[in-house]
């Protein structure tokens, strides 16, 4: 037996925390073992960059397996042996990075060039625009369709880039690796060209550098996304999108908006668009505030679909971690919807990532995983070598979906299960059916949502809707349909839609159902007949209820796809419906099937004559069914039926009525026969012999006419005799009709 609503909702709680459980799988990588302790990692597109005190970098490619998958790099040389790492920045292709120094001093290099020969060096490059500067964030420009057309944008340069500095400055500029290098940004016109545009130098790898806005605090963070506008006049890819920017401080969240400024040289900033409001507000931009600043502030972006716009986001501060999904169409802030985790215990995280559905924040000691739909705890995984040192730090390789974290003598690799499989379960507790429908991974799972969901609204009366939820559920049918028969009140509505789905299921399968299709339609023909029966019952034929009833089993009948079925079982649901003395939908689904006979059958049944012999006057075989059923017809309507002879003409043959004219009206029968004789020239002895037994009965007056006709000699020369003498006519009369027939 189904289970009802409480025990389900019980499974799925289990299921549920079985999901949670699977989300993080947390494996060291063994074959890694870092020389000197681990003090950065940054992940993109496959390859781990590690940073370490020595000012070395090590490049590693995880898609690779020989021994071209490590390449270093000595940021030494260019930054001074005695300088330490402040931060460091990978791009998501992980091509470009950028090292900030300690000393003030901002360094760029190109992994591309020369990959896989680790032996061969790498230009490193400083950024003499930004120089006594610390760089504490970096929003790299958009790739794909959302890139920015830009001839410096490809593998030897970034195109433009917005960074954010521990004084609170936010510039805009463009990195190039190789001026003689072949640009392969969607502008195209090679990095050369480029250069000569610019007027750079190749010692140095920033050409244009812009300062854009000033947030007066350290810019903990920068996140650019595109917003889709479907107020398009522009034909410029760059020119009909709309972009966002992010940017966030300890304890400060700002939001830009705006379009952007395309140059093909640098002239003028591409990114000074979405700051000219805030420049223009007399009071600054607004902001979200949430103080104390506690000394550990970061600002994450996901985009959670390829081609969308939709985006997670995740900004450490200080109240607490605000995280959850961005909505552009609020009035204020798009991050009004996101929800604030406070943190466990007033342990602050190191860092954090925002994923699809989850935020994952890491502490020394764990890793903590919190739902983006309710904010709750789902998971938890602690660390692995409690023996040895804690988590320095995490990083997300979006490409890959991996989260990478490390302590100072290990790298871990954490993979991420499918977030689906627990958000759909969590969407189903807050009531977003659509929701979590649109995250199960498989039917499976949307058909445990289905069940679950049609059990509830079972629960509250709602028999519709469960039907219909039930039937896109993988819920035995039969046992479905019992608890519908116990349904309170006696309600079947939300049976009919039961059983209508499964017909509908049953008449699309390439096999069929057998026999099942028969029933069912019986079944919901004789659900829908009760029903129109009691309100006959009762008086209400003429309620709006019942016609719509009506209207709605007809519309049932009307289906394409039952024709054959109703042809096949057309005498049983006729019968069916006689028994429910419904005699309108019989004539309708007669109508409907073309079945012109049982009509006729069913208003001679019921003494219609007059409907009947109209029926017989539209079916394509009149003549057929005016000859079968002439004698009843004639009986029962004599004048209306020779009229609808007549009309016929010589369609009708008139010996074939002549049994039904033996026992006809004789006024009638006198009509028919003369329209015979005189219009149709019949030449039928027997039509002639009951003609003259009629005249010589009761219209003697027109026999000398009779007898004119040229069928009326014919007839009687064929036996002039046997005419003349068994006819009751006086001496006379005989006399005559020989001499004519002579």
């Amino acid at each position: 037996p189904a289970m009802d609503y409480q025990q389900q909702e019980q499974q799925h709680q289990q299921q549920l925390e079985v999901a949670a459980g699977q989300l993080l799988r947390i494996q060291r990588i063994e074959a890694f073992q870092p020389p000197l302790p681990i003090t950065h990692l940054l992940a993109a597109s496959g390859r781990l960059l590690m940073a370490f005190p020595s000012n070395y970098l090590h490049c590693i490619d995880t898609r690779r397996s020989d021994n071209k998958a490590l390449q270093r790099l000595d940021l030494a040389k260019s930054g001074g042996s005695d300088d330490r790492l402040h931060s460091l920045f990978f791009d998501p292709t992980g091509t470009h990075i950028i090292a900030s120094m300690q000393s003030g001093c901002v360094l760029y290099a190109c992994w591309s060039n020369n990959r896989h020969n680790q032996d061969a060096g790498i230009a490193i490059k400083p950024i003499a625009k930004l120089k006594n500067q610390l760089v504490d964030s970096v929003a790299w420009c958009p790739s794909g369709e959302d890139g920015i057309a830009y001839s410096g944008k490809g593998a030897s340069g970034t195109g433009p880039i917005l960074v954010g500095t521990a004084d609170g400055h936010i510039y805009e500029l463009a990195l190039f690796a190789d001026a003689g290098g072949t640009g392969g940004g969607s502008g195209g016109g090679g990095m050369r060209h480029a250069m000569g545009l610019l007027g750079g130098d190749d010692k140095k790898a920033d050409q244009y550098c812009h300062q854009l806005f000033s947030l007066g605090k350290s810019v903990t963070g920068l996140q650019l996304g595109v917003i889709q506008s479907a107020d398009v006049a522009d034909s410029s890819r760059n020119k009909k999108r709309r972009y966002f920017l992010l940017a966030s401080t300890p304890v400060h969240l700002y939001e830009f908006k705006g379009k952007l400024a395309i140059t093909a040289d640098g002239s003028s900033a591409h990114y000074a668009p979405l700051f000219a409001k805030a420049l223009s507000e007399a009071g600054g931009p607004p902001f979200k505030s949430h103080p104390p600043d506690l000394g550990r502030s970061c600002l994450k972006l996901l985009r959670t679909s390829p081609k969308g716009a939709d985006y997670t986001v995740a900004w450490l501060s200080g109240l607490g971690c605000y995280c959850g999904f961005l909505d552009h169409g609020l009035p204020n802030f798009c991050t009004d919807k996101c929800i604030l985790l406070p943190y466990e215990n007033k342990q602050v995280p190191i860092t954090a990532e925002s994923l699809n559905y989850h935020v994952v924040l890491l502490y020394t000691d764990r890793l903590a995983v919190h739902s983006l739909l309710n904010g709750l705890a789902v998971s938890r995984v602690d660390a692995q070598d409690r023996c040895q040192l804690t988590y320095r730090g995490m990083a997300f390789d979006s490409s890959a979906r991996l989260l990478w974290a490390f302590t100072e003598v290990g790298v871990y690799k954490v993979d991420i299960g499918d977030e689906r499989s627990l958000a759909w379960r969590i969407y189903l507790q807050l009531g977003q059916h659509e929701q979590a429908l649109q995250c199960c991974p498989s039917q499976a799972e949307r058909s445990q949502v289905y069940a679950l969901l049609a059990e509830k609204f079972f629960a509250n009366g709602k028999f519709v809707d469960s039907a219909n939820l039930f039937s896109k559920s993988d819920r035995p049918f039969e046992h479905t349909a019992l608890k519908f028969l116990s349904a309170p009140n006696g309600d079947v509505d939300g049976l009919k839609i039961l059983l209508k789905c499964r017909l509908n299921a049953d008449l699309s399968s390439a096999s069929g159902a057998g026999g099942g299709d028969a029933v069912l339609l019986i079944w919901l023909t004789e659900l829908y007949l009760k029903k129109l029966g009691a309100w006959r019952d009762s008086g209400r034929q003429g309620s709006q209820d019942y016609a719509l009833e009506s209207e709605e089993f007809r519309r049932f009948l009307a289906k394409p796809q039952l024709r054959p079925l109703l042809e096949r079982l057309r005498h049983v649901i006729y019968q069916l419906m006689q028994s429910h003395a419904d005699s309108e939908n019989l004539v309708y689904l007669a109508c409907l099937l073309n079945d012109q006979d049982s009509i006729v059958l069913f208003y001679l049944e019921n003494e219609d004559y007059t409907e009947a012999l109209k029926t017989i006057d539209r079916h394509p075989r009149c003549p057929v069914l005016h000859v079968r059923h002439a004698q009843l017809l004639l009986s029962q309507v004599p004048e209306k039926t020779v009229d609808s002879w007549i009309s016929l003409g010589n369609k009708l043959d008139p010996r074939l009525l002549l049994p039904a004219l033996l026992t006809a009206p004789r006024d009638q029968a006198l009509r028919y026969l003369e329209y015979a004789v005189n219009t149709l020239r019949s030449e039928y002895k027997p039509l002639h012999n009951l003609l003259l037994h009629i005249y010589a009965e009761s219209y003697p007056g027109r026999l000398v006419t009779y007898i004119e006709t040229a069928s009326a000699k014919a007839s009687l020369a064929a036996d002039r005799h046997q005419q003349s003498v068994s006819l009751p006519f006086d001496a006379n009369t005989r006399w005559i009709c020989a001499s004519e027939a002579t």
